[in-house]
């Protein structure tokens, strides 16, 4: 959601969300719209389309040596205190 919101005060028009939660990622892929956060991310979605956005999301695994990922996660993180407008 907080990458979603981004997206949406962005003036920028391509974007990609790296996610870690390949089960989150196959409830949008799959459409399963009794889950209120996934009618919410993909209402936006289609919104943000329709506003001449890209957004594709891509599935990283976790926990296996790749280069950064440490820092990736402290920075996902440290992103949580962020006051969002």
């Amino acid at each position: 959601m907080l990458a979603v919101s981004y997206i949406v005060h962005s003036q920028e028009r391509n974007f990609v969300i790296f996610s870690d939660s390949i089960s989150s990622l196959e409830a949008l892929r799959r459409f399963k719209i009794e889950l209120d956060l996934v009618q919410i991310i993909l209402s936006d979605y289609a919104h943000l389309t329709m506003n001449g956005k890209t957004v594709v999301m891509c599935w990283i695994p976790s926990h296996v040596s790749i280069s950064g990922n440490e820092r990736a996660d402290a920075a996902a993180k440290a992103a949580l205190s962020l006051t969002h407008y």
